[in-house]
């Protein structure tokens, strides 16, 4: 019994022994699970102390770089426009500021650097000379092209690959010149002059507003070493000089057509468009959010519309020269209500149809209201124009009819069959007659049974439809 007793008090120690243990392990799992997360809490309010106060530090540094880019001290102003570029890069590849924070400060950066772009324009001399303002921009552009280049691996540099870049109704001093720069950025020129040379060589660049920009000397896009492509929805034409070689002009898909409005300005222009392609992806869409675009590109329409000249609101308002050569389009369609400028179209090929609209067609005044001095001419010369069964290759419209006689020059154009693009047949173009603006159309296509296929047509004159 003894023996009972004392084993069983032994087992009753040990249980309870036992039961103490495991409460004490409890406890003490209780107790350093609670300290690991006082641990995290304390880490996280440090990380949030840490960020706001980095947050607070580039909002600091951006204000005191405001204040620096409002002083009369250009030096000062180039300082800070340099300080900016560095809180991009710093920020961009800060590891406490969130990604919406970062986007938010690299808009404002981009913003402030195109808003400082303009305000160097304006050239005022109690800030510097016009050289020193030339400078600060050409520091600014620099800064933006070297950001919106694809970014390499391990970039120290800000991304603004897919940025919006708005330079609008500025002056810009000085020259700029890209090569081999390839962006998803989207450039707005709108309303800007350029007064030095605009060169774009060897590069891609998704889109740029740029139809109402004014170039005083040159713009230059050509391609050299490899395709130049630039998405946009027509081409500047207030330029001195402009010359766009082998380029490649992306249209957005809900454009059907490339359309070049050619207005007489004060310095004149003289466009040139050597080896180009316009061209755009074909979609189609059942409703607005389905669409299907095919991978493959096609040619668009070309429509150019010289304006008239109103020399009682711009007495010193006068149309250029544009040349269109070596080019292969669909149709292509020049509408012109002045006789002013020199339009040359030379060695291109036309998949569609050639369409010439002269004078005021769509008017309803009196033709003896209507005259015009003849200082330009029309040459359409050395082309390939496609024809079929259910088109002619050229049309011509003309309105009043005695007018244009001057103006139009034909020289040495062919048609073929698309079918048999390698089979040119000549274009024989006439005038029917001194006294109107009437022209004699004619081709032949020899056939099989050695009998000749004889087409003709008579366009000119007054004609509408």
């Amino acid at each position: 019994m003894k023996l009972c007793m004392t084993i069983t008090g032994a087992g009753l120690a040990f249980s309870a022994w036992q039961q103490r243990s495991h409460d004490n392990a409890t406890k003490e799992n209780e107790q350093a699970q609670a300290q690991r997360e006082l641990e995290a809490d304390r880490e996280e309010r440090e990380q949030i102390r840490l960020e706001q106060i980095e947050r607070d530090e580039y909002w600091k540094r951006r204000e005191q770089i405001y204040q620096l880019l409002g002083s009369k001290n250009p030096g000062l102003r180039l300082g800070a426009v340099a300080l900016l570029a560095e809180l991009a890069d710093s920020a961009a590849h800060s590891a406490l500021l969130n990604k919406n924070e970062k986007q938010q400060l690299q808009r404002h950066i981009i913003d402030t650097l195109c808003l400082q772009v303009r305000h160097e324009g304006l050239c005022n001399s109690s800030e510097g000379t016009e050289e020193e303002h030339a400078g600060i921009q050409k520091a600014i552009i620099e800064i933006i092209s070297s950001r919106i280049r694809k970014p390499q691996r391990n970039s120290p540099l800000a991304n603004w690959t897919k940025e919006l870049i708005e330079i609008t109704d500025s002056k810009i001093l000085t020259p700029i010149r890209w090569k081999h720069i390839t962006t998803e950025a989207i450039f707005n020129f709108q309303g800007t002059t350029f007064l030095e040379s605009f060169v774009i060589i060897d590069s891609t660049i998704r889109w740029i507003e740029w139809d109402t920009s004014l170039f005083i000397k040159s713009l230059i896009i050509k391609s050299i070493t490899r395709q130049t492509i630039i998405g946009t929805r027509t081409i500047p034409t207030q330029a001195k000089e402009a010359l766009f070689t082998k380029v490649t002009f992306k249209l957005p898909e809900t454009l059907n057509r490339f359309e070049m409005r050619m207005n007489p300005t004060s310095i004149g222009y003289q466009i040139s468009v050597n080896s180009y392609t316009f061209t755009h992806r074909s979609c189609s869409c059942s409703n607005a959010a389905q669409c299907t675009c095919a991978n493959s590109v096609s040619q668009v329409p070309i429509v150019i519309n010289f304006l008239k000249t109103d020399k009682a609101l711009s007495p010193h308002a006068t149309h250029g020269t544009l040349q269109i050569k070596n080019c292969q389009t669909q149709d292509i369609t020049v509408n012109s209500q002045s006789t002013d400028p020199q339009i040359l179209l030379q060695n291109n090929t036309i998949s569609g149809q050639l369409n010439i609209k002269l004078g005021a067609i769509d008017t309803h005044r009196r033709i003896d209201s209507i005259r015009y001095v003849i200082s330009g001419l029309l040459t359409i010369r050395d082309n390939q124009i496609s024809t079929n069964s259910t088109h002619y290759p050229i049309r011509l419209f003309t309105f009043p009819n005695n007018d244009f006689s001057r103006f139009l020059k034909f020289d040495n154009n062919t048609t073929f069959i698309p079918s048999h693009p390698y089979y040119q047949y000549p274009l024989h173009i006439t005038k029917v007659d001194e006294a109107s603006c009437s022209y004699h159309f004619e081709y032949s296509i020899p056939q099989p049974s050695g009998n000749t296929h004889v087409v003709s047509w008579t366009d000119g004159d007054q004609t509408t439809t």
